[in-house]
């Protein structure tokens, strides 16, 4: 399957943010991913990520590194029943 033949979305849930300064705070939460192939076909995969924000000198915050982990092998199904 061509990646240009799917659509999808995510969604993300934060769990915890922490300031570390005046200038920097972490953000930690989770992901699900579903993707939708030509043939109704759904795959759903998820995990953890991390991103690093840092506070502009003029004031607003910027993230400046991101990172997800997997948790586990996505779960690829059909929607039609019959295959």
């Amino acid at each position: 399957m061509l990646l240009g033949q799917l659509s999808g979305f995510a969604t993300v849930s934060t769990f915890d943010v922490r300031v570390q300064s005046n200038n920097r705070a972490l953000e930690a939460g989770r992901y699900t991913t579903t993707w939708i192939g030509p043939q109704s076909d759904t795959t759903i995969g998820g995990g953890r990520y991390l991103v690093v924000w840092e506070r502009k000198a003029d004031g607003p915050w910027e993230a400046v590194a991101s990172t997800g982990l997997s948790e586990s092998a996505p779960d690829t199904s059909t929607t039609d029943a019959g295959e």
